[in-house]
């Protein structure tokens, strides 16, 4: 009997644990967050992206209205009348083909305001990097992309975004395929998506990043959610943060909001 009560006991406390976090409305906002929204306000920024983008979004409108700051955050297109500072952002290429939204990043630049804006950046989504994906091939291409236009606009400043993460199995299901040595779900995608974020990381070490996936995969206690194949440690997303294993929640979203504020206020208090 005592034996069954450890056993049961360790799940139960997990449970506990992920139930406190879920119950989180979201990040607190306090006096740093309501700086940096005032300093990112005076900002023309641009942000190319898809569906994660607009959970990022979300979280960023949600801390400006708790805020009362005045961060003018607007979709782009053709026709839109540009303010004196602006957060635009429109959604980029098709979701599963990257290269094309390397190439959709530099065409919307070249022909609407890149000489207008301070700075730019763009991300992939998840569903971008699978199991098939040629990780180094796509990185150089991501690589090129960046050269050539920053090459273009020299006092432009971009940044540089990780790839975002997904849940991987867990649980009985998966300790159970682990011992039939059969694939667990999520693992090979997150693992190409780890590598490319490891040499986007190394590669662009003295430039800003915004390390979305390291957002996504660490706990308010900073320790990390992680799997391991072959000996190796990965990195995957926060159950916690997360609607469907994927896209951001609430609480996910206004924490990647959070990260990108800071780091939109560094990089801006840089330029000025």
């Amino acid at each position: 009997m005592r034996y069954l009560f450890i056993v049961f006991s360790i799940p139960l406390l997990i449970f506990q644990c992920t139930e406190n976090l879920e119950k989180m409305e979201g990040v607190v906002m306090d006096e740093q967050i309501k700086s940096e929204l005032q300093t990112v306000s005076k900002a023309k920024i641009f942000f190319g992206h898809q569906s994660v983008g607009y959970n990022i979004l979300q979280g960023l409108q949600s801390l400006n209205t708790q805020a009362g700051a005045p961060l003018n955050i607007l979709e782009i297109d053709k026709d839109v009348r540009l303010p004196d500072a602006f957060f635009g952002h429109s959604k980029i290429g098709i979701n599963e083909k990257p290269r094309l939204k390397c190439d959709a990043f530099i065409q919307i630049l070249e022909t609407s305001f890149a000489d207008s804006l301070d700075i730019a950046f763009f991300k992939f989504c998840y569903i971008d990097i699978n199991k098939e994906t040629n990780i180094k091939k796509l990185f150089e291409y991501y690589k090129s992309t960046m050269s050539i236009i920053q090459e273009k606009y020299p006092n432009l400043k971009f940044i540089y975004v990780t790839v975002p993460l997904r849940l991987v199995q867990s649980g009985w299901k998966a300790k159970l395929k682990k011992l039939l040595g059969k694939e667990i779900g999520g693992y090979a995608e997150n693992i190409k998506r780890n590598q490319f974020n490891e040499m986007l990381r190394a590669e662009y070490s003295n430039k800003p990043i915004f390390d979305l996936a390291k957002v996504e995969s660490t706990y308010p206690d900073g320790t990390r959610q992680t799997f391991e194949k072959n000996g190796q440690k990965y990195y995957a997303m926060v159950p916690a943060y997360t609607s469907d294993g994927g896209h951001l929640n609430k609480l996910g979203s206004e924490l990647a909001a959070k990260e990108l504020i800071h780091l939109l206020a560094k990089v801006y208090d840089k330029l000025k």
